[in-house]
């Protein structure tokens, strides 16, 4: 309820939270991402379906492409 969300699919395997905090930072790294709430990097928050609402914001989890995530304004994602 915080913002977007990034999906990252990476192979099935266990994932601890500081695997998570460094692939958002390279996230924010390579994007130039200057601000993030880095306290939704942890393991408990990896995944909501598709087309799910989200109970506390009414919001749609809707996946974009990421090749065109460069495009998008922040309104286009709301």
């Amino acid at each position: 309820s915080k913002g977007f969300h990034v999906e990252v699919p990476i192979p099935p395997k266990p994932v601890t939270s500081q695997i998570l905090r460094a692939v958002g930072n390279y996230i924010c790294t390579v994007n130039n991402i200057q601000v993030a709430d880095t306290k939704v990097w942890e393991v408990a928050r990896v995944f909501r379906l598709p087309l799910t609402i989200n109970t506390k914001t009414g919001y749609y989890c809707i996946p974009l492409d990421p090749l065109k995530l460069k495009e998008y304004t922040p309104q286009d994602i709301l």
